[in-house]
């Protein structure tokens, strides 16, 4: 897995998710830490999915934080690494990348990985949030359109006309 395969926007999500596990003393960066740096990113495109969608960001926010503050705490150790959950995860990530022929790894990748990865918490926020996997879809193909991700900021380039037009 190469982080230069990354678009900007998913290695912000990656380094706002080590953030949070270094944040909450935890030994690994986790799916949950990855999910909450989605949620949270200003003017990402999970947002504008849960927004499409008519989910709840906020209630999805609350699942994933109250789990972050459930999870074991390690005081004095190292830099938190990849879990194991994580690395599948973005794996996952990579072969969704590969079916929709984008050449970059985006946060919508990711987002769609969350739907096979496991851990309740998860599944739990991503209901809450009123996201299905079709759903997601859905609002991606109204988001991005047929656009493929050939850059390491393409969403800049979603919905261009109703931002500047």
């Amino acid at each position: 897995m190469n982080i230069e395969q990354f678009t900007e926007k998913a290695r912000e999500a990656i380094s706002e998710a080590a953030q949070l596990a270094r944040q909450y003393n935890h030994s690994q960066v986790e799916v949950e830490h990855l999910l909450a740096a989605l949620l949270a990113q200003e003017g990402g495109v999970v947002q504008q999915v849960i927004a499409k969608v008519g989910g709840n960001l906020e209630a999805a926010l609350r699942i994933v934080t109250d789990e972050l503050e459930r999870m074991p705490h390690v005081y004095g150790g190292s830099e938190p690494g990849i879990s194991p959950r994580l690395r599948k995860l973005l794996e996952d990530a990579q072969r969704e990348m590969g079916t929709f022929h984008d050449e970059y790894l985006s946060v919508e990748h990711m987002l769609l990985a969350m739907f096979y990865a496991s851990g309740a918490a998860v599944h739990r926020a991503l209901q809450a949030a009123g996201l299905t996997r079709d759903k997601v879809l859905q609002a991606l193909t109204s988001i991005r359109g047929a656009q493929r991700v050939t850059d390491q900021n393409p969403e800049g380039k979603y919905q261009a006309l109703e931002k500047y037009g």
